[in-house]
């Protein structure tokens, strides 16, 4: 498989700690920065699906976010802009500012 090889700017405290992590992972710099952003692209499109799906259905709210992200483990994640929410009384959505 053809790869591109960029150069990239880094803090010196980040790059140590995400070398580490790829050590950690038993994974080479390389392919951890490359499964790093596999992942923030798969998060985006889920993001922009949710938003979708929820821009639809009316929203969702503060409660439901923060049940949701207790059961997956990431509790007082802040909901992301681009998610709509709707307050307890209101059907209509907006962007979450």
């Amino acid at each position: 498989m053809p790869v591109v090889k960029p150069t990239i700017s880094l803090d010196p405290d980040l790059y140590a700690e995400m070398e580490a992590a790829a050590r950690s992972d038993g994974m080479s710099f390389s392919a951890w920065v490359a499964e790093a952003g596999q992942h923030w692209l798969r998060r985006r499109r889920l993001l922009a699906l949710a938003a979708a799906v929820l821009g639809e259905s009316g929203g969702i709210t503060q409660e439901q976010w923060d049940e949701a992200g207790a059961e997956m483990g990431l509790a007082g994640a802040p909901i992301p802009p681009e998610v709509p929410v709707r307050s307890h009384t209101s059907t209509s959505a907006e962007t979450h500012q």
